[in-house]
Parts: structure tokens; sequence; C-alpha cells
């Protein structure tokens, strides 16, 4: 067979062998019960806080036009930032389904006091601040539902899958809820839009009800405990995880900049509804509708990113092409390429939005997880808040075509800054298959989140004892933990050989898990090669998971209650 048809009927192969591994993967996905019911309740979610939005910036725009909507978006959404880092402390502090919850009950009375105070005739004071109220209390639900995904997924492939499932849900939210209010706004109050989904926001928070997630130690049944002492202590600790960790910070930095153009955006759809393309107040629902349609359209892409270990491109390119669309509308505006240019930057949006969140999920400590998410909830509305009035004010320099020219290239600008050290990121993530496999292998690993896995297993160093090395020796303070991929060991305790081991063995938990000295001696029979993982990454995934702990602690039981115990 030539070369060329051997080397197309393999890759026809590989692709085929992919397409059903992902297929799997993706039923997966859908059979998980915990997952379908997030799901659900986020798609509520995003049709909310989409179209509670457009409703807010048509009451605003109609009192005082681009400036009043910039303002007022302003008003509401630097609160917001200011509360997001804080409430999202609770996430890694107590049992996230029942924060996930309670958020949903909040947003609900929010928005039902928004509606009551616009279809009751209050002043617009009265109108903005429960609209300030409802903005706020936002914005503990998207980083509670990152924080819950790797609690639910089974595997990485699977989380990655349910990240692209979120990016769908986004999507669709993003179309269903503007285009709704749309309806709407078209013979109606903004203040029914409130209303509606402060009804279906409370079948959200009952979808949560006995979400199958482990419980964490609640800090407030902990006697002496200062909550907002708390509070600040555990945002500082989330700061300080981003000062230390170039890898989270970065993408942090990132996604909340794509968030500074939806600001930009949501300002510009009324005007571009009303002035530019004058489509009535309606069309400015459309057309950010027409951001969803693309976002649901990149979501069935993101699926792609199923299986894929580098997410760098995905990221930066979609965050590039996220604005270059909104860019062609200032050059272009005609009403129907402006809906396809908004629907092609949603869609690069959307698979940007995935696999930005699977690499942070990657990335960052599952134990300051919810505190990372918080921030970059606090970043994005604090970059919502730089849009929203960063885009009156572009207009009043460039005019109303120049404005969106400037904001949709600024994107482009960001993701070629931030290359270089996006490569880095993928790099260090990355672990060979047999170190997963092995890590995995472990009894007290296996509970852990696939993320959690990955991190320790990426961040594992591969290497190799000559016959007669002596690995660990008795009385010696323990540092790491190992891992036997290959070869043969001997355990001897007090000179005495109590046992061998081979392939697929481990030891040297005791001595990190009890924080005391090698309780025995271990020697390389043959040549061996160890895997092995550090103190601190190897004590935060286990006393961050009950179920792993629990495991680990009764292996060291077990051993310290017999003769042989190679820890």
């Amino acid at each position: 067979m030539p070369r060329a048809a051997w080397t197309d009927e393999r890759s026809g192969a590989e692709s085929s062998a992919r397409v059903a591994l992902n297929g799997a993967i993706l039923a997966a996905v859908a059979g998980n019960s915990g997952l379908r019911r997030l799901a659900v309740g986020y798609g509520i979610f995003a049709m909310a806080e989409h179209a509670s939005w457009v409703a807010i910036l048509v009451f605003a725009y109609a009192r005082g036009g681009p400036t009043e909507a910039g303002l007022v978006a302003l008003v509401m959404l630097v609160p917001a930032a200011v509360v997001a880092p804080f409430a999202a402390t609770a996430i890694d502090r107590f049992p996230r389904r029942r924060v996930i919850l309670a958020a949903y009950l909040i947003q609900s009375v929010a928005m039902g006091l928004t509606a009551l105070a616009m279809l009751g005739g209050s002043p617009a004071g009265v109108v903005y601040s429960a609209a300030t109220l409802a903005s706020i209390s936002i914005v503990l639900t998207r980083p509670a539902q990152g924080a819950l995904l790797p609690h639910l997924a089974r595997r990485t492939d699977e989380l990655t899958a349910a990240n692209a499932a979120s990016s769908s849900i986004e999507g669709l939210g993003t179309l269903v809820g503007p285009a709704l209010a749309g309806v709407l706004l078209a013979f109606a109050d903004p203040g029914l839009v409130f209303l509606l989904f402060a009804v279906l926001l409370t079948g959200s928070a009952v979808l949560m009800v006995g979400l199958p997630v482990e419980e964490a130690i609640e800090v407030a049944e902990v006697p002496g405990v200062d909550l907002p002492m708390l509070a600040s202590s555990s945002v500082l600790e989330g700061l300080r995880t981003l000062r230390e960790q170039p890898g989270p910070r970065l993408v942090v930095l990132v996604m909340a900049s794509s968030m500074v153009l939806w600001g930009a955006i949501d300002v510009f759809s009324v005007m571009l509804a009303l002035d530019v393309l004058h489509i009535g107040r309606e069309g400015a629902g459309f057309l950010v509708s027409a951001i969803g349609a693309g976002g649901l359209v990149g979501s069935l892409g993101a699926f792609a990113l199923v299986g894929r270990r580098r997410l760098t491109m995905p990221v930066l390119a979609g965050l590039s092409l996220w604005g270059l669309p909104l860019a062609l509308i200032g050059i272009l505006p005609q009403a129907a390429l402006a809906f396809v240019f908004l629907a092609a930057g949603g869609a690069a949006r959307s698979i940007m939005d995935a696999a930005g969140r699977t690499l942070l999920q990657r990335v960052a400590s599952d134990d300051a997880l919810g505190r990372v998410l918080g921030i970059l909830e606090g970043l994005g509305m604090a970059g919502l808040a730089v849009g929203s009035i960063a885009a009156p004010a572009l207009v009043v320099v460039l005019g109303p075509r120049g404005a969106i020219v400037a904001a949709g290239i600024s994107t482009s600008l960001v993701a070629a800054l931030a290359w270089r050290g996006f490569r880095a990121i993928d790099t260090g993530v990355t672990a060979p298959a047999a170190w997963l496999a092995a890590v995995r292998a472990i009894p007290m690993f296996a509970p852990l989140p696939p993320a959690v896995i990955e991190r320790l297993a990426g961040g594992a160093e591969s290497w190799t004892a000559a016959a007669g090395t002596a690995i660990v020796r008795q009385g010696e303070l323990g540092d790491r933990f190992h891992i036997v991929q290959a070869g043969t060991v001997e355990v001897t305790v007090d000179g005495k050989r109590v046992r061998t081991q081979g392939a697929g063995t481990f030891f040297g938990e005791i001595a990190l898990l009890r924080d005391i000295s090698r309780t025995a001696s271990v020697t390389a029979l043959t040549a061996v090669e160890i895997l092995s993982i550090a103190r601190e990454p190897f004590l935060a995934a286990l006393t961050g998971h009950r179920s792993s702990r629990s495991l680990a602690e009764a292996i060291a039981d077990a051993r310290l209650s017999g003769p042989s115990s190679p820890g």
C-alpha cells in the first residue's frame, strides 16, 4: 500500500475512534444526573442574566440615552465586582450544592423586587437600586457552577465535555433570554422581564436540592469563627494564589479582559438598534440574541476540545475572534450583516470560554478554586463596568462607528500580549497518559475529581533508581509520595525484610499524612521506575476531599498496625 494511502487510512481510523470516544463521553455527561440538573438550573440563570440586563438598559436608554445607560451599568456592576470575590469564599468553606441553591433563591427575590419597582411606577432611583441588588445577586452562581463541575465529572474528558455543555447552555441562554426580552419589550414594560425570571429562578433552586456532591466541612458550625473576617482572609488567600501562581493569574486576566468587550456591546447594542441600524428598541434584545445564537453554534465546536491536552490556541484564537466581527460592524453597518457578525463573535467567545474555564480548573488547586473563580467573576463584572462606561466615551471621541471598530480590535491586542505566557501554562498542565493512569490507579486518589488527578500527575517527577539504591530510609523526614511504575523494591523495618513490592504499588504516605519520620526503608531490588509526588500537592489533594482522606487514613492505619509499613 502506498505510504500516502496508508497514512490517510490511519488518519481516518484515528478520526473515527476519536469521534466514537467523544460520543461516549458526551453520552456519559448526559447520563450524569448531577450534571443534568446543574445544566438545567444554569440554563435558566443564563437566560435571566442576559434578559434582565437588556431590560434595564432599555429602561435607562429610554430615560437618558447612551450616557444614562452606561452610568447605570457602571453603578450596577461596580458593587457586583466588589462583592463577587467575598461572596465566592463561601464556595470553598461551605457545601457547594447549598451555596448554589442559596444563590438561585437570592436571585429570585432580587429579580422580584426589581419587577415590583418597575411595574409599580417607583422612582428611577428605586428601580436602579433594586436592579443593582439583582446584579449583585448573580455573582455567586457562575463560580459555584465552575467549582461544582470538577466534583460531578468522573474523568478529565468528561470535565471538558461538561464545560463545553455549559458553554452551549450559556449560548442558548444568551440567545433565548434577550430574544424573549425583545418579544416582551415590544408590547410590555421591562418589569415583566424581571417578574418572569424571578419565577423561573425558583425552579433552578429546586433543582439544586439533593444534588449528589460530597459535602465539605461547614465552617459555620465551628464555634468562634468570625465569618466576615474569614471571608476577608479567604479573598486574600485567593489573591495570594494568583500572585504566586502565574498560570491561574494569566488565565483569569485574559478571560476577564473579554468581559470589557461584553460591557461595551451591551451599550452598543442599544445604540446600534436605535441610532445606527434603526430596528427599534426590541432590536437591542435581538442583537444580543445573535451573540447567543453564535455561542450555541460555537459550543458545538467546543466539544472538539474533548480529549485535547493543549488549550492555548482555542483560548487566544477565540478571544481575538470574539472582537474582530464587532469591528466589521463599524465598517459595514448593515442590519443583516450585523446579526451575522455578532453571531460569529459569539461562536468564538463560546469556544474561548469553554477552553479557558477547563484550563483554569486544571491549573488552580481545588481548595482555592472557588475563590479564584470568585475573583474571576469580580474582575469580569469590573470588566463589564469598564466596557459599559468606555463605550459612550469612545462614541464621543471616535463617533459610533469608530468606537465600535476600536472596541472590536482590542481583544486581538490582548491575545497577542498573552501568547507567550499561555504557551507555558499548557506545557505545565500536560501530563503523559501513563502518569495519569498510574496516579488514578492508586486507591486513595480514585475518588478525586479528574482535574485534581491531572494536577497531581502533571506536577509529578519520573525517575529511575538502579538496583541496590536506597529510595527511602527509615527514620528520615518524608518529603515525597512514591509510585512504582516498573521493577521491584524491598521493604525493610529495623533491617528485616517484610515484603517486596512491584509495579502499581506505592509507599511513603504515612510520613506525609502523620507528619512523622519514615517508618520503613525501601530499596530497589531491580532497576525501578518511580513516579514521585511532592508533599504539598499530595496533602492538598487528600485533605480537600473527604473520601480520599478517609481512604488514605485507613491505608496508613492498616500499615502501621502491621509489621510492614513502607512509610
